[in-house]
């Protein structure tokens, strides 16, 4: 069960934030980041369940086709100094009863956790050069992927997904009389693969847009904050809320930056109440098109034959569990009693 949003907000910016959701927007405070999987399995198996007539067990084709021996018990051997036994942000939120309303509660999760987060991906990134996998790949059509951690011996990559234009959302409604709406005064974190060009046409006028880490831009994050903000220079262009502020960040220590940022009551004038993330991990067939050698999908899952299956469609992993806390925490009043705040285990 999704938590309700607890604030006081007036219907006409219900209405608002009811149109921008019909986009894939989440807020921080109404849904969390579920990602389906998380475990990124490689083999060769044909995308009509064949299996092909030579498939080394050991061997992983990820990401841009290098297939490289690995031996399981020595990557755990290698990262366990580094990876193993570290917190999740449900671990870190639960020892702290995930009251984040609590400056200094948010202080300590916060700084916990980005050095978990550069721990991990550091180890990730040695491990990936051992293997002669990529830790960054841009395909065509804009798609981005890039490593975020290996799970169970595995590596998890991010990868952005496509945003549909919004046809039936009803925001052109909310922007004529009586409502008026423009999204003027609304700040929206847009989480993504890279920064938004703050320059672009659509958002220059008043400076909307604000890189908060110093990324690089790309189209992807560009496309998705025009889907949700762009002012209409461009006619078809047009974005929900045309007045709207950007905070931009890429999707490295996206649940950092997330926990820093997400507004814990009303009336926080430096907190975010929406945010986007338009990306997810990949998980079972990914579409490649290319790569070395060429192919056009590779398999992320479990097996190489025609059994073979995805068996983390669904899964609540540690990556739902922590979006799952994050929305709690965020939530969770002063006002509220100190019972004992625990989430579901993970799976």
């Amino acid at each position: 069960m999704k938590p309700r949003l607890s604030l006081p907000l007036t219907s006409a910016l219900c209405a608002l934030v009811a149109a921008l959701a019909l986009l894939g927007l989440r807020s921080i405070g109404l849904e969390s980041i579920a990602p389906v999987s998380g475990v990124a399995r490689a083999g060769s198996l044909s995308r009509d369940g064949n299996a092909e007539a030579t498939s080394p067990p050991t061997f992983h084709a990820l990401a841009d086709g290098r297939a490289t021996a690995s031996s399981e018990t020595s990557l755990v051997a290698a990262l366990s100094a580094d990876v193993e036994g570290l917190p999740s942000l449900a671990d870190l939120l639960e020892a702290e009863q995930g009251d984040l309303s609590d400056p200094a509660v948010r202080e300590r999760v916060v700084g916990r956790l980005r050095e978990i987060e550069q721990t991990r991906r550091a180890a990730a990134e040695r491990e990936a050069a051992s293997r002669g996998l990529p830790v960054r790949v841009e395909r065509a059509g804009g798609v981005v992927q890039e490593l975020v951690a290996f799970e169970n011996g595995q590596p998890v990559y991010f990868t952005t997904h496509n945003l549909s234009a919004a046809i039936s959302s009803g925001a052109s409604a909310l922007r004529a009389a009586p409502y008026n709406l423009t999204g003027s005064g609304v700040k929206v974190g847009v989480w993504d693969g890279g920064s938004v060009r703050a320059s672009h046409q659509e958002f220059a006028a008043g400076a909307r847009v604000t890189v908060k880490d110093g990324s690089v831009s790309i189209d992807h994050a560009t496309h998705v904050a025009g889907t949700i903000a762009a002012a209409g220079i461009v006619a078809s262009a047009r974005g929900m809320a045309t007045a709207a502020g950007i905070d931009s960040y890429d999707w490295n220590s996206d649940k950092a930056e997330m926990t820093a940022r997400a507004a814990a009551a009303p009336g926080q004038p430096d907190a975010l109440y929406l945010s986007n993330h338009s990306y997810g991990y990949i998980s079972g067939w990914n579409y490649v098109a290319g790569g070395s050698p060429s192919r056009v999908w590779e398999w992320h899952g479990n097996g190489t034959n025609a059994a073979a299956a995805e068996l983390d469609f669904g899964r609540y992993n540690v990556f739902a569990r922590d979006s799952d806390a994050l929305a709690a925490g965020a939530l969770r009043s002063r006002a509220s009693p100190r019972r004992r705040w625990r989430l579901p285990r993970r799976v």
